[in-house]
């Protein structure tokens, strides 16, 4: 096991890990992503664990059904290496880092979090009005990337 503040009995974690994941994005639904896995990185800590990682994926030239805007769609990172929790409490929200051409309306913010009992999380935006949320915007045959961080507990 592994100490923190000391060897007593009292400082030893029960329950330590670290490894690398499979990061998977790609839609809900509209269209299939090409060249959208990458590492990710975790520790386990007891029942509470933390991903980092970039999420990627290729657009084709047409999105085909994709809609921009709607609340049927959505990107779903997927691969998380410990399922969450099944509480709605335990599903937590990631904090992500935005690069390349994953955009939102003006006003809106960019949000996401995960299913309960699963292995991914969703990445929608979220109305500045208080409207439902929808889907980010994006742009046909284009790299995007989404660099996240994301701590959730198991159960």
């Amino acid at each position: 096991g592994v100490y923190l503040g000391g060897i007593g009995a009292a400082n030893k974690l029960d329950d330590y890990e670290e490894g690398t994941w499979t990061v998977t994005m790609e839609p809900s639904a509209g269209f299939t992503a090409t060249n959208n896995t990458s590492t990710g990185y975790y520790t386990k800590i007891g029942n509470v664990v933390t991903v980092s990682g970039i999420a990627q994926m290729t657009t084709p030239a047409s999105l085909g059904t994709w809609s921009n805007n709607s609340i049927s769609f959505a990107l779903l990172v997927s691969g998380l290496p410990f399922n969450l929790g099944s509480s709605v409490g335990r599903r937590s929200a990631p904090v992500l880092g935005i690069v390349s051409t994953i955009g939102w309306d003006s006003g809106n913010v960019l949000m996401g979090h995960g299913s309960s009992g699963g292995d991914d999380f969703n990445i929608f935006q979220c109305k500045a009005s208080g409207a439902t949320r929808t889907s980010p915007n994006l742009a046909s045959n284009s790299a995007h990337n989404l660099h996240f961080g994301f701590t959730y507990t198991t159960d």
